[in-house]
């Protein structure tokens, strides 16, 4: 596959040498546009496009240097000559510039955006006289190619250079068996896929939440690839027939849908083989694009029971759901898994998160019922293999969130650091709601700067920049975590700090809308309702919440009275979240609705028994 990649990049070479000869290096040629440097002026034909200096210059800036992604910070240094600029401002002198040469930001021609890191040109950019291709040549390297392509047993586009590939989507995979749904098997495939891809150097890899709108979609490709802002999509499917799995894959070009690399493979159904499929698959996907692919050696396969490793994929598809329902259903698949194989680490690990979970907004059950389960399933993970950076990060989040005890925690999140220097959110919200900010901000940003295009990370960040005060930041932050089912929290939560009640009640509507009525969505929407000056709507959305049927969280009912002016109210179920050590009385420093009762000396004591120090 190497002599096929070196075959491809000096034949491409070849074909572009065809053609006039090259003209003065200071005009830029793209689609329709010429970039006098010299004269400082954009031509399409023979007519100029006047151009504001600011436009100009970011427009010199993307076109001197594509394909390459130009980051906000270099281009605000180019275009307004060191000065300072906001990421808004620059984004509205970017619209601009697309309006000037009549490109749409929703379907981009020329100008992408890259989420989280600037902006780059789609269009070939050359310097010179306009190129002719010389189809002879590219006519004769296409056949080698195919000749080689049809040699190496893969499929790959010979007018594709996988060396502009910089950012990746890996689609939700299709379950093509027949009979009994095997989805979370191909979801299985999908996040494991995404694991080993975020090895590769070079390449943000972006999130599975950030794709789930695309699953079962006839979207074409290139529509889905600006859409996400990548530059290349990878697809697959599964096919489990009786003890055969056939798993086809194939990496498509984000401008034109064209196929870079595509590949199947047949093999007998067992543990082995499925990790072995999705090692190939990484490997090849690595040589297809010309990146260095940084992975360890494997090691010594989590099961070889393919009963426990189904009932885990099953399970780990339902705990990631984080609906109470899933959860519910994660637990008994995960415990079927750990039954099977009792030396199934990663099996007692994500029951461990799927019991925790259940004791959060996300679930229904009190922290005292299934917290203890989750600690209990930690550990057995931890015996099992004390090198399982997952579990060490469960451990960490359960003596944070439920035992309150802050220095064994920090202890586990170090651990887990060492193991993985990017498993750091946990330890972000640690040191949030202890008031060690600066702390804070620095690991999620650490995390930021590796993986920009993935929401969860995003949102984590929107979180921690509300805690410590940087409100703009979290807004953008929440604004790039869209499709996160916190997103529009974070969102409202700014909001309110930044005492836009309207906004607020906007924000936490969408996320009923967008993601349905759960107690703790209900509880966002009172809040602003009454911060809003809708009583009697808040009012109704309280009524509601006490209602329900299912566990309501005492700190949300406590964070509500507070917004309705009940302090006497708010204050019992503020000491009910103490007493059941619900997570959410960890927040005490970070709820601004509770600002104002800092000093009484309720809450003083509160603080004392959850281990914060409420001054």
């Amino acid at each position: 596959m190497r002599f096929f990649n070196r075959l491809r990049s000096n034949s491409l070479a070849a074909a572009k040498r065809g053609g006039e000869p090259a003209g003065p290096a200071t005009r830029l040629y793209f689609g329709e546009f010429v970039l006098d440097a010299d004269r400082r002026q954009l031509w399409k034909g023979s007519e100029p496009i006047e151009l504001p200096e600011l436009t100009y210059l970011l427009l010199q800036s993307l076109v001197s240097r594509a394909p390459d992604v130009v980051s906000k910070d270099d281009l605000i240094k180019e275009a307004w000559s060191g000065g300072v600029a906001s990421d808004e401002t620059l984004a509205q002198r970017i619209k601009l510039l697309r309006q000037s040469i009549g490109d749409d930001g929703k379907n981009p021609r020329y100008i992408a955006a890259v989420r989280g890191r600037g902006y780059r040109m789609l269009c070939p950019v050359h310097a010179g006289a306009r190129r002719k291709r010389n189809w002879r040549v590219a006519a004769a390297v296409a056949t080698v190619l195919l000749a080689a392509a049809v040699y190496f047993g893969a499929v790959v586009d010979p007018t594709t250079s996988g060396q502009q590939v910089q950012s990746l989507a890996v689609l939700p995979f299709a379950d093509l068996s027949s009979g009994e749904s095997r989805q979370y098997f191909a979801d299985g495939l999908q996040e494991e896929l995404l694991a080993r891809l975020s090895q590769l150097r070079g390449v943000d890899i972006v999130s599975r939440t950030s794709v789930e709108r695309y699953r079962q979609t006839s979207v074409p490709v290139a529509t889905i690839a600006t859409s996400l802002e990548v530059d290349a999509i990878v697809e697959g499917s599964a096919k489990i027939d009786g003890n055969h799995v056939r798993v086809s894959v194939q990496l498509v070009d984000g401008d034109s849908g064209m196929h870079i690399w595509s590949d199947s493979f047949n093999r007998e159904l067992n543990v082995s083989n499925i990790f072995a499929i999705q090692q190939e698959v990484a490997e090849q996907v690595a040589r297809a694009l010309e990146v260095e692919y940084s992975h360890t050696s494997p090691g010594a396969l989590p099961t070889d029971n393919l009963a426990a490793f189904d009932a885990y994929l099953l399970g780990r598809y339902h705990t990631f759901r984080q609906t109470p329902e899933d959860l519910e259903q994660a637990v008994t698949h995960l415990q079927n898994a750990t039954r099977i194989d009792p030396q199934f680490a990663e099996a007692w690990a994500t029951l461990g998160w799927a019991w925790s979970f259940m004791g959060t907004s996300y679930g229904t059950r009190r922290p005292s019922e299934v917290f203890p389960l989750a600690k209990d399933a930690a550990l057995k993970a931890l015996a099992l293999d004390g090198n399982l950076g997952n579990a060490h990060s469960l451990y960490a989040d359960i003596l944070t969130w439920y035992d309150w005890d802050f220095a064994a925690a920090e202890h586990s999140y170090r651990r887990a650091m060492e193991l993985d220097p990017l498993d750091v959110l946990g330890y972000a919200l640690f040191l949030s709601i202890q008031g060690r900010n600066d702390e804070s901000i620095e690991l999620v940003e650490r995390r930021l700067s590796a993986h920009p295009s993935d929401v969860y990370v995003q949102v984590n960040a929107a979180w921690r920049y509300l805690t410590a005060g940087f409100y703009e930041r979290a807004l953008r932050a929440a604004e790039l975590a869209d499709g996160h089912p916190d997103a529009e929290a974070a969102a409202g939560f700014t909001y309110l700090r930044m005492q836009k009640s309207e906004l607020a009640v906007d924000a936490f509507s969408r996320a009923i809308e967008r993601h349905g009525r759960n107690p703790y969505r209900i509880a966002n929407l009172a809040v602003a309702k009454y911060a809003h000056g809708e009583t009697e709507a808040a009012d109704v959305l309280l009524s509601e919440l006490q209602a329900t049927g299912s566990y309501v969280s005492p700190s949300s009912l406590a964070t509500v009275m507070f917004a309705a002016n009940d302090v006497e109210r708010g204050f019992e179920y503020l000491a009910e979240a103490v007493r059941e050590r619900d997570r959410g009385a960890l927040f005490l420093l970070a709820d601004p609705i509770l600002a104002a009762h800092r000093e009484r000396p309720e809450f003083q004591e509160l603080a004392g028994i959850v281990g914060i120090d409420g001054r």
